[in-house]
């Protein structure tokens, strides 16, 4: 009998062993799944950092990221997926200076601006503000709002127009139209005066500013030259077929096309001459040679030194513009020129009696 009962306790132990390890086997299978991950991505200014941790309180991942929360600093979290997303807005301690008050205040993630439009603090077109409303706040930062009042007085002035004269081969040598009328502008002096809250003035004169921008004058001029029939005792057929006029001198334009500065043009009185009128035998050795040792020709041409030095290079015409005896040097003289007076050089008898004594315009190259 006692056999039996000790034989059925045993039996007893054992089914209990069996459930008590089922028990103990079933929760910690439980556990294993209950018991998951947590990853926290904290950002804190410009620094991130990731925890994984397997608690669900956040004041651990701030542990073991080293980082420390003040009671002032904000603090959103939002889970993205998998990852709790910590951000947190550190708290700055500044002080605003404004309308002879000072106040303290915190600032988070904010401009200058963003506090003073959230301290209700309005920021006058001329006050000024340092620093800058664009400047990030930042811990133990001074911000001074000082109040100013701007009055501009301006003056007006009249800009004249400049006149521009343009040369033109379509209107007649001497003529001239106004192709665009001239309109003055106006310009503008401002002077400012700045009164801040204290009591103190400044005066500033600002840049001039053209306020309407004047309109030229333009002046076209006629330097187109009559078309005429040449003499035959034109030496050369490349005629002046224009003439533009400067301040000191002009620019001969030629029929074939050349552009000739002129210095001046000097009105005279011209005779024909050819070696043989200057008395002399041919076999005088100085027959045929001016008066600089050059050989008489075409183009030679005799003058008053004084008046017009030797080598001076010219261009000769009569006035009418039917002889042109083209380009020519002093290279001679004679006892009877006189000041606007030369001798012009042909090669025939015949031509300088038929030339005889012309007036001519005489264009100084330069």
């Amino acid at each position: 009998m006692a056999q039996e009962q000790a034989g059925q306790k045993r039996k007893k132990v054992a089914h209990l062993t069996k459930v008590v390890v089922s028990v103990t086997a079933l929760l910690l299978l439980l556990t294993g799944f209950m018991t998951t991950q947590n990853t926290y991505e904290i950002h804190d200014g410009g620094q991130v950092h990731r925890v994984v941790t397997y608690s669900s309180h956040v004041e651990e991942a701030y542990t073991r990221a080293g980082v420390s929360i003040q009671s002032m600093d904000r603090v959103t979290m939002e889970r993205i997926g998998g990852i709790v997303q910590v951000l947190i807005d550190r708290a700055r301690p500044v002080t605003i200076s404004v309308d002879g008050m000072r106040q303290s205040t915190l600032a988070y993630n904010q401009t200058v601006e963003e506090l003073l439009t959230q301290q209700k603090i309005t920021v006058g077109q001329h006050d000024l503000v340092t620093p800058s409303l664009q400047t990030m706040a930042e811990a133990g930062m001074n911000i001074t709002v000082t109040r100013r009042t701007v009055e501009t007085k301006e003056t007006h002035y009249i800009i004249p127009f400049e006149v521009h004269r343009v040369a033109s081969t379509e209107l007649p040598y001497g003529t001239e139209a106004v192709t665009q009328a001239g309109i003055e502008g106006t310009g503008m002096i401002a002077l400012q005066t700045i009164t801040y809250a204290n009591g103190t003035v400044e005066h500033w004169e600002l840049p001039e500013q053209v306020v309407v921008a004047p309109v030229p004058e333009i002046i076209t001029i006629g330097t187109k030259m009559p078309e005429v029939e040449l003499n035959p005792l034109s030496v050369t057929t490349n005629a002046i077929v224009a003439i533009e006029d400067k301040d000191e001198g002009g620019i001969l334009t030629l029929a074939d096309g050349t552009t000739v500065p002129f210095t001046q043009m000097i009105p005279a009185r011209a005779t024909a001459y050819y070696a043989g009128s200057c008395g002399k035998a041919r076999s005088h050795p100085a027959y045929g040679i001016t008066a600089t040792g050059t050989t008489a020709r075409v183009g030679a041409i005799a003058v008053d030194p004084k008046h017009i030095p030797y080598g001076t290079q010219m261009y000769i015409v009569t006035p009418d513009g039917t002889i042109v005896y083209g380009f020519a040097t002093a290279e001679d003289c004679g006892g009877s020129i006189k000041g606007n007076r030369v001798d012009l050089y042909f090669d025939t008898a015949k031509e300088c009696f038929s030339f005889g004594r012309r007036d001519v315009d005489i264009y100084v190259l330069g």
